[in-house]
């Protein structure tokens, strides 16, 4: 069996998640390498010594590995180099300076200033439609969330809702109006800044076939062997009811792409861990996506319970189709034709007895 080396702090760049976005690298390789790279610096170790591997994906692991080599991502090597790397591994892996990707970013430009932990956010006549479409989603939008306050964000499909949320993360720009932070543009801001603000779940999440230490970690990988934090995201997400007989536990890998042995989870049990991941940040601003669509209700209650009793002094932002999920926010906006058409609590909206008011009572109607 091949043996590898990790090779850490050798003077390069580091490599960091740039291999996902290589359009050449297969789905395979691109996951072997994922798990090669998490491993601790200057590592030895076999194939034998990942989890998921077995005698019966072996071939397709070694195919893995050729493809890998021959992108250059690892190196074939027994012999030490003039900075005495390799030391008698047939292959290593190292540090090495990222090359530009053939991808025009949405966002070209990134300002330099560092956003407060739990900014005010505020849409101002804002207009967005996306790349190569004629309709816009969002027209004239304009709305501000407060700092510390619970926003419940609803809308019929297409209205906008997700758009919102891609726009705060400048993932696009608006092509009219402008979106402010604590009063200030958001292009002056950093926009990889500005992102690490906000812990969030999106509706569209990745179910990653990796060990579920690494999943969760994700939103902040540096903490991944923090057991105690690991523990409170399962325990406030409900994946620690899943996990509690697994022998391996937050080592267990998910998915059987690559792991014969790796856990099946149901839909709505991989929401669960993607709100682990949302959880496990700690962030003080949450953005949650339909964050129940694929759960159950009593799973359901239980987490909208636990989201607006841990985001006290946080804020947070949910989209949810359920109306019955943002009777407790602070503030509802309603959106239609591309802009709020209603907005205030929801006793407010249910006395204003306009469009909130009428899809209430008709996802009411139902449980009747």
């Amino acid at each position: 069996m091949a043996v590898f080396r990790v090779e850490r702090n050798t003077g390069y760049t580091v490599m960091s998640n740039h291999h996902l976005r290589n359009k050449e690298l297969s789905l395979k390789a691109k996951g072997l390498l994922s798990q090669m790279l998490s491993l601790p610096e200057n590592w030895d170790f076999t194939l034998a010594g990942l989890s998921y591997i077995n005698r019966e994906k072996i071939d397709a692991i070694r195919e893995a590995i050729r493809e890998l080599e021959r992108a250059g991502y690892i190196v074939r090597s027994r012999e030490r180099d003039e900075k005495g790397r390799l030391r008698g591994a047939d292959y290593v892996i190292y540090e090495q300076p990222q090359q530009p990707m053939d991808i025009e970013p949405e966002v070209e430009k990134s300002g330099t200033r560092k956003p407060s932990n739990n900014p005010q956010i505020e849409f101002c006549n804002v207009s967005f439609r996306y790349p190569n479409a004629e309709q816009y989603v969002l027209k004239d939008c304009s709305f501000t969330i407060e700092p510390q306050e619970k926003i419940g964000l609803i809308g019929l499909n297409g209205a906008g809702k997700s758009t919102i949320i891609k726009l705060m993360f400048r993932f696009y720009d608006p092509e009219k109006g402008c979106i402010r932070l604590d009063g200030v543009d958001l292009k002056e801001y950093d926009i990889y800044a500005v992102r690490k603000v906000f812990g969030v779940l999106f509706q569209d999440y990745v179910k990653y076939c990796l060990p579920l230490r690494e999943i969760i970690a994700l939103s902040d990988f540096d903490e991944r062997f923090n057991e105690e934090k690991l523990k409170k995201a399962c325990d406030i997400s409900g994946v620690s009811a899943i996990i509690k007989d697994w022998e391996n536990g937050f080592d267990s890998v998910l998915g059987r792409f690559y792991a014969d042995n790796g856990k099946d989870l149901s839909g709505g049990q991989w929401q669960l861990v993607g709100l682990a991941r949302a959880y496990f940040k700690d962030s003080k601003y949450m953005i949650l996506d339909e964050p129940s669509a694929a759960l159950d209700p009593i799973s359901e209650d239980r987490i909208f319970e636990q989201l607006y009793h841990l985001s006290e002094g946080k804020s947070s932002v949910t989209i949810s189709h359920r109306l019955s999920n943002t009777t407790l926010a602070d503030k509802i906006l309603v959106i239609g034709d591309g802009h709020i058409i209603e907005q205030g609590s929801h006793f407010e909206l249910m006395k204003q007895n306009g469009k909130y008011a009428e899809l209430f009572h008709l996802q009411a109607s139902r449980y009747v």
